[in-house]
């Protein structure tokens, strides 16, 4: 058992989170049909490639400010045409 979790690829993580966050998380579990209790799991690890490229356009930005507002642009642009993929079942 780690963490208190009996799967090893897992880590259990309490967050608080505002009325306001539960409503949306409430009403997207019910648009994608998943549970509300799976959704902040869901959500973060949906966005795993924008972590990741916060995480490198932080490291960029020391150097380079410019080119890391490029990256970060360029991620977006990705993140909505795959959520636009995604919602039209492209």
């Amino acid at each position: 058992m780690v963490n208190g979790n009996l799967k090893k690829d897992t880590i259990r993580l309490s967050v608080t989170i505002s009325r306001e966050l539960h409503s949306i998380l409430k009403e997207l579990s019910e648009c994608t049909g998943k549970s509300l209790a799976h959704m902040p799991a869901y959500v973060l690890e949906e966005s795993k490639p924008t972590f990741l490229a916060l995480i490198k356009a932080y490291k960029t930005a020391k150097t380079d400010q410019q080119k890391a507002l490029e990256e970060i642009t360029e991620h977006a642009e990705q993140a909505m045409v795959k959520a636009a993929r995604i919602i039209t079942h492209d």
